[in-house]
């Protein structure tokens, strides 16, 4: 159940709603992506997702949401990869704590599919790090160095104009240099914290893997793995969303990504990402997913939001988005009289943006003065 092929490289990506993994990712197999669309009245699925991946080796298997652990039991060694869901909910507990905890690697991999995320135990992990690299041991010292590294880089892809400045050993708090401000890590905006918290996480667990199997330091973030996203746009402004996959997989660059979103900007935001639509088949009372990477390749916003799987939304507000479907069906009736009208509105309303109506006017007034 749910094995993965090390030989296969997948580009993979999802829908509006709920990923479904329940058929085993394979050759030939693709993950299905499920979910009803925001505001949508006729109860239609659709998806899309983004990412590439290295898949973990075919030997290891996990049942959704079990504990990656189970197998330690029986005196088998640890997996060399990692499994981790973001949900699209922040937690609510308080970031501050009151002692250094020391980690437990397999607590970081047990339920790992539930989701769960606490602030604190962000703070507990940059603490720990930060605890690690000033140790006299120098294997904890280079774990602590790559660590509280890697920290510094996901904090600066994270927060705009700001850096990790260093950890404050007696409130047991990181603090943040943004714009030239020094601000706790609770300060920061949802989205902000949002990043930090989920990178941070996934790094924790990267680290329990390294701890367990003894790796090398250096390769900790190269660790393999399959990251499931839901709703990736939440909390975020669109200027991230554009970069929120590709920071991801410039930190962690061999993981298998499969997010959900209602976002052009995620959808368009990963170079060569396959795209799912997952829509809502009448017929068959059935949802299904349709391979639509085609169809969204390079293709900028406003033709993503025009397009069928964001129901033609304009990217306009009610009184333009009118207009222009007036304009159109002056078109198709060939009213030219009517359409000519609505041109003229529109141009006086946004004369910059709908210069593009008088192309074809120009271009008749230079053949005729050519002639």
């Amino acid at each position: 159940m749910r094995s993965f092929s090390a030989a296969e490289n997948f580009r993979l990506l999802p829908g509006f709603g709920t990923v479904s993994t329940a058929t085993p990712l394979g050759r030939g197999a693709a993950p299905c992506a499920a979910g009803a669309g925001v505001g949508s009245t006729d109860r239609r699925c659709e998806g899309f997702g983004t990412g590439q991946v290295h898949s973990p080796p075919s030997h290891h298997r996990f049942p959704g949401g079990a504990c990656l652990t189970r197998r330690w039991h029986r005196g088998q060694p640890s997996p060399d990869w990692v499994v981790d869901l973001w949900r699209s909910s922040l937690p609510a507990d308080a970031y501050t704590i009151s002692q250094l905890t020391r980690p437990t690697p397999k607590s970081f991999l047990r339920n790992s599919l539930n989701g769960v995320q606490r602030n604190a135990a962000v703070t507990e992990l940059i603490c720990a790090f930060d605890y690690l690299r000033g140790s006299d041991d120098p294997h904890d010292r280079r774990d602590g160095e790559v660590l509280y590294d890697t920290v510094r880089r996901i904090v600066e892809l994270s927060v705009l104009d700001g850096e990790l400045s260093h950890v404050d050993r007696r409130a047991f708090m990181p603090m943040i240099r943004q714009s030239g401000q020094l601000v706790p890590l609770s300060n920061l905006s949802s989205g902000n914290a949002y990043l930090i918290q989920h990178m941070i996480g996934l790094l924790g667990k990267m680290y329990a893997v390294h701890v367990l199997r003894e790796t090398d330091a250096s390769a900790l973030c190269e660790t393999p793995g399959l990251l499931l996203i839901d709703e990736a746009e939440n909390h975020l402004h669109p200027r991230w969303q554009k970069r929120f996959l590709r920071d991801v997989l410039s930190v962690f660059p061999n993981l298998q990504i499969i997010a959900t979103t209602h976002s052009p900007f995620i959808v368009g935001s990963v170079p060569g990402a396959r795209v799912f639509v997952c829509r809502y088949d009448r017929a068959r009372k059935t949802c299904v997913v349709d391979d639509a990477t085609d169809l969204y390749a390079n293709k900028p916003v406003e033709e993503m939001l025009l397009s069928p799987a964001f129901d033609g939304t304009q990217p306009f507000g009610e009184e333009f988005s009118r207009l222009l479907e007036e304009r159109k069906a002056a078109s198709e009736a060939v009213d030219s009289v009517r359409r000519k009208e609505i041109e003229n509105q529109l141009k006086e309303k946004n004369p910059e943006y709908f210069s593009y109506l008088d192309i074809e006017e120009r271009l008749q007034a230079l053949r005729g003065a050519k002639a």
